[in-house]
């Protein structure tokens, strides 16, 4: 059949059956499988797939969307709820594949580990070659029992398929994301911390959360960079207030070697610490800029000191690159600034805005010196002024010398503390 006689055909389908997505899906890519046609219908058998230990499930339902799992307990006889299942189309937006993003059906229990995740629609060309390459044998089942602290990155704690890295790679980091804001707003109910808010977290405070507890919580600010609705790259970006910040996010050495490697510009510009995931061939310094005050500073590759999958810190394993960045001493880190990224390769401008923080050294001096003007109480304080002593009490000398500034004072200390002539 020619192709015109082809198309003809398809569209005649079409007009009887009145499923347009699904047919044009099949005529325009006849290769691909029935189930990846980008619809998000879930079937029972993938519930408990996902879910194997469920014994009701509850409709699709809240914001983002989730199904609950319920079992019963066995010493109570009571239903009591297990966790959740979602789709990772469900919390926009999603991470691309080679060709679409990978939608995948996901379970996770109350304390933030996967019980399974079964991929429901994929749209990728190798399909017309490999087949149903995500069926291999393992390959989707070896997600269960991963946690959401677990970086989720090939070749480190997830089990990679030959000539198809990015679509693995992709399917790996829109699972990790979408569990952990799953977790974050229906395991902990907490809802993200502003950046004015995580700017009150100390350093001790900070110390005892996870990399995605960093993100969600602050101080650090994620940037997803989006194209056509789908997540091309993260960017990641915190003041390092204090070398104490910069050693738990990088890892002690690190750290120390990025500062070595910096020499005098370290000391001569500000630290801020920055992250980058996902498909890094999009990433280019000079799409970085940083406004303060109306003024926009854009920044050189020579600025970013990065270090390629990071094993130390915070962000061991976390992110495809990570390091110190740079920043003009013109800027003021302690006042409100923005960071932008994009405006090139096609990529839209995308911006975070962050309140600024006080440096520790300054804020401590700031309280080291109330604190002493409180404990230091000027002599007298605890006499009672002239007018509120009672009649018949006698003045105390300090009264008699204020009382008559024209007689020289005895002591010499209250005469030290006469303020000297101009």
């Amino acid at each position: 059949m020619t192709a015109t006689g082809r198309n003809n055909e398809c569209w005649r389908a079409l007009a009887r059956s009145g499923r347009l997505l699904l047919l044009l899906a099949f005529c325009l890519f006849p290769g691909a499988p029935a189930f990846a046609q980008g619809g998000t219908q879930i079937s029972q058998e993938d519930l408990e797939a996902v879910m194997p230990d469920a014994t009701r499930f509850s409709e699709r339902e809240g914001d983002p969307p989730v199904i609950r799992a319920y079992f019963q307990n066995p010493f109570t006889g009571e239903e009591e709820l297990l966790g959740y299942a979602f789709l990772t189309s469900d919390l926009p937006p999603e991470v691309m594949g080679y060709d679409a993003p990978i939608e995948v059906l996901v379970g996770m229990d109350l304390e933030g580990t996967l019980t399974g995740a079964r991929i429901v629609a994929y749209r990728e060309s190798l399909y017309e070659t490999r087949g149903h390459f995500f069926g291999a044998p393992g390959f989707q089942e070896q997600f269960a029992g991963k946690h959401i602290t677990d970086p989720f990155r090939l070749r480190t704690d997830v089990d990679n398929i030959s000539g198809a890295t990015i679509s693995v790679d992709a399917m790996a980091r829109g699972v990790r994301n979408a569990a952990r804001r799953v977790a974050a707003l229906y395991l902990t109910g907490e809802e993200p911390a502003n950046a004015a808010e995580s700017g009150t977290l100390d350093l001790e405070e900070l110390e005892t959360l996870s990399w995605p507890d960093l993100t969600f919580r602050g101080p650090v600010e994620r940037l997803a960079i989006v194209e056509d609705g789908v997540v091309r790259l993260e960017v990641f970006v915190s003041s390092l207030w204090e070398p104490g910040v910069g050693e738990m996010l990088l890892g002690t050495g690190t750290f120390a070697e990025i500062l070595e490697e910096a020499g005098e510009r370290a000391e001569e510009k500000h630290l801020f610490f920055l992250g980058v995931d996902g498909n890094t061939v999009w990433f280019r310094p000079y799409m970085l800029a940083f406004i303060q005050n109306g003024d926009t500073l854009a920044f050189e590759s020579q600025d970013l000191l990065l270090r390629d999958n990071p094993s130390e810190g915070k962000v061991a394993d976390q992110l495809q690159a990570a390091g110190v960045w740079l920043v003009d001493e013109r800027v003021d880190p302690t006042r409100p600034y923005t960071v932008e990224f994009g405006g090139g390769l096609g990529l839209e401008v995308t911006s975070v805005d962050l309140p600024g923080r006080p440096r520790p050294t300054e804020a401590a001096e700031v309280a080291d010196a109330g604190v002493a003007a409180e404990e230091e109480e000027p002599e007298g304080a605890g006499e009672p002024p002239p007018e509120d002593r009672e009649e018949g009490d006698d003045p105390s000398p300090e009264e008699e010398a204020a009382e008559s500034p024209d007689e020289p004072s005895e002591s010499p200390e209250i005469a030290s503390e006469e303020p000297e002539e101009a």
